[in-house]
């Protein structure tokens, strides 16, 4: 199953995109720039809005501080070692430090020793367990209060409410880069408030 959400054109190698209203200074524009066999470069150009906008009327929340994801420790829990790896080659580029294994049992074998702050677990993994029994052997160990995220390619209404239920937050494949980010930004942030407050 597609683990990235992935967004493809089959535009010229160099083209900008905007739209019918084209001409007028607020208008977005998007670039597409595409070498063959070296991939594709996305931009996106956005007018900054003006002061007093309605955003800041309506009480728009706070950016989420994405430093807060730099040197933070993530665990990633998958059986299919592809996955894994391009979640570590995402992660890194964040400046996390990631680790990962196939299940519980090997991520206890391999980095017992060493502090987690997050954890990210695919739900269906190998011999019947899931992401939920790894979260929970993994957080016995490394501590109860550690946050952590289910990803599944499962839209049943049963997975979101077993997730609901064990208390993490669950993201489904494709799975959209940002959005990963901005999950663990949260519930990293989210940990560090508990910590303090206590």
């Amino acid at each position: 199953m597609q683990l990235w959400d992935e967004q493809k054109t089959t535009a010229a190698p160099s083209c900008d995109f905007e739209p019918s209203s084209a001409g007028k200074s607020a208008s977005p524009i998007a670039r597409v720039a595409s070498r063959v066999g070296r991939g594709s470069k996305f931009s996106i150009e956005v007018p900054l809005a003006p002061s007093g906008s309605w955003g800041e009327a309506a009480g728009a929340p706070e950016p989420l501080d994405e430093s807060i994801l730099v040197g933070a420790s993530v665990l990633v829990i998958d059986d299919e070692a592809d996955v894994r790896e391009a979640f570590e080659v995402v992660l890194k580029q964040w400046g996390c430090r990631a680790q990962s294994a196939g299940s519980a049992q090997e991520a206890l074998a391999n980095f017992a020793e060493r502090t987690i702050h997050v954890i990210v677990s695919d739900y269906r993994l190998r011999e019947g367990q899931t992401g939920i029994d790894a979260i929970r052997s993994l957080k016995s160990h490394f501590g109860e209060t550690i946050p952590a995220l289910l990803i599944t390619g499962d839209t049943a209404p049963d997975r979101l409410q077993e997730a609901d239920a064990a208390g993490y937050e669950l993201l489904h494949k494709p799975l959209n880069p940002a959005r990963l980010k901005v999950a663990l930004a949260k519930s990293l942030a989210g940990e560090r408030a508990s910590r303090n407050a206590g």
